[in-house]
């Protein structure tokens, strides 16, 4: 059994695609955090404007 773990533990046949995968999610999640960010300032903003239009 413990052969057949540390096979499992040296095989990195698939660990360019989980990379690849972490990679993604971490730039997905700062994207949308900045996208988040700027949202709130265009909201805040157009408050103003939107009083002003009344």
């Amino acid at each position: 059994m413990w052969t057949s773990v540390a096979c499992f533990w040296k095989d990195t046949s698939g660990a360019a695609p989980l990379e690849y995968g972490l990679i993604a999610a971490g730039l997905s999640l700062a994207i949308a955090t900045v996208l988040q960010g700027i949202g709130v300032r265009i909201a805040m903003n157009s408050a103003p404007a939107e009083t002003l239009l009344r």
